[in-house]
């Protein structure tokens, strides 16, 4: 056999069986090693969706984490300073609603 074939067979090998060369780097295994020889495709194809299950949960929870985080300096509450016309707007507004609610019995 020559190197050009078996860099071929090799190449092909990988094509065919993707799930084969991501559980080797995984694990650190081989080409043909014995313990290569010995796993399991179907092992290795519980173990890739496994991890798949458990990497998806993992990204849903941190989204899920920094969507409710609070980071401080990053809201716009105090970054623009209230004017007095801003303040006296919202006690107007506040004022209003609760002589409304008096009304309303």
């Amino acid at each position: 056999m020559e190197r050009s074939e078996l860099e071929q067979a090799v190449v092909s090998w990988n094509n065919r069986f993707p799930l084969d060369r991501w559980w080797r780097n995984k694990h650190e295994v081989a080409f043909m090693s014995p313990v290569h020889r010995e796993s399991s495709f179907l092992y290795q194809l519980f173990e890739f969706e496994e991890d798949k299950l458990f990497s998806k949960a993992v990204v849903d929870a941190v989204t899920t984490t920094n969507k409710e985080m609070y980071v401080p300096g990053s809201g716009d509450i105090f970054k623009t300073p209230a004017t007095m016309e801003d303040f006296t707007k919202e006690a107007q507004r506040e004022i209003d609603e609760m002589l409304k609610m008096e009304e309303n019995g």
